[in-house]
């Protein structure tokens, strides 16, 4: 057996911090010839060049950066954590299991623009099991259970070595953990994930932008869960994002309105304001009814206070925003800049790293 899977002697030079200044702008101009439809291999070769990056940069350069139509639509296809209860997953089995047995061997993680993290391992025709495959296949396992979903149905390539036995193991796990679990041996097991109307789980850059439904179990898991000293190389500096608060006075009407425009008066006026001073990556509104909306969100008008409703409802709205909000923001990278009272942050702030309160809301 194998003892790590994907680490190299080099990485830690190859991808320090002097390297990660380096890496956001190449990202921003590689992803900007392939926005207008330059070829991968001749802007990479071109990118790469400019910044002196190996190849193995330059393959993790390749699987950070994307076009801004694949990243929109790779974005909008992502299901969140909730809608996973009661469903079933199709997974893409070699891809998932070889990014965690990378992440847990200490490896690099390479964060793409689409969201997705990869890795720069290569499986050459044959797999071997390393020291981290049990426990990354229980961890797998282990999330997927918490998140309740019905199946989990693996699909591994046929082709490549060893699949066979990777198949009986996985079903020998699942028997003893008693994982509802199928598992599949194709020769071309990207089809099957691109045609099933199934969520899939995957990193693969090909599959994310032709199949239907994805989850990005990956980030869920290093957003999530407590695994300790990952390498995460990321595609772009923290954010820094504005929650602002909503107000009393709002349109009257029943008609949709685009958030932004449907709250009124000088208080939400300053508001906005505030938040614009801090020059914010993103900006989202905190409504009592609604949880976290952006600003072209369309609603409709409503009169529900945050500050008078029951702890209950308090817990339940806090878990909402922070679910969708996980979905634009890193929790432990991103600084949050309250615009709002102290009793809309409460329940939020306990999960968040890095956060302000500006100025003082009553």
């Amino acid at each position: 057996m194998k003892k790590n899977r994907g680490k190299a002697p080099s990485d830690h030079v190859l991808f320090n911090e002097k390297f990660q200044t380096v890496f956001y702008e190449a990202i921003s101009d590689l992803s900007f010839l392939l926005s207008r439809g330059y070829g991968v291999s001749s802007s990479l070769h071109l990118v790469g060049g400019r910044y002196r990056l190996n190849a193995r940069q330059q393959k993790a350069l390749q699987g950070m950066s994307a076009s801004s139509a694949s990243i929109l639509l790779r974005k909008k296809k992502e299901v969140f954590p909730s809608n996973l209860e009661g469903k079933e997953v199709i997974i893409d089995g070699f891809n998932v299991l070889i990014i965690l047995e990378s992440a847990l061997s200490g490896a690099y993680l390479f964060e793409g623009q689409d969201g997705a993290f990869r890795d720069v391992t290569s499986v050459h025709g044959g797999y071997k099991k390393v020291i981290q495959t049990n426990a990354a296949i229980l961890l797998v396992g282990r999330v997927l259970q918490q998140l309740k979903i019905k199946k989990a149905i693996w699909y591994l390539d046929a082709p490549i070595s060893n699949s066979g036995r990777l198949k009986t193991h996985l079903r020998e796990i699942a028997e003893q953990e008693n994982f509802p679990w199928e598992i599949h041996l194709d020769n071309n097991p990207d089809k099957v994930l691109i045609d099933s109307d199934k969520i899939m789980i995957s990193s693969d850059a090909w599959i994310l932008e032709d199949g239907k439904k994805l989850f990005n179990l990956i980030k869920y898991i290093i957003r999530n869960e407590d695994v300790n000293d990952l390498n995460l190389f990321y595609s772009k500096p923290p954010r820094k994002i504005a929650l602002v608060t909503c107000v009393k006075e709002k349109l009257n009407d029943k008609s949709l309105y685009p958030a932004k425009d449907l709250y009124q008066g000088i208080l939400f006026g300053k508001f906005m304001a505030e938040a614009n001073a801090e020059k914010p990556d993103l900006i989202f509104i905190l409504s009592g009814k609604y949880g976290l909306l952006s600003l072209d969100d369309e609603i409709e008008t409503y009169d529900v206070n945050l500050n008078v409703q029951t702890e209950e409802y308090k817990i339940k709205w806090s878990k909402k925003v922070l679910e969708k909000l996980k979905h634009y923001a890193d929790f432990k990278r991103d600084e949050f800049v309250f615009i709002t009272n102290k009793e809309y942050a409460r329940h939020l702030i306990p999960s968040i790293k890095k956060y302000r309160f500006p100025i003082e809301i009553k």
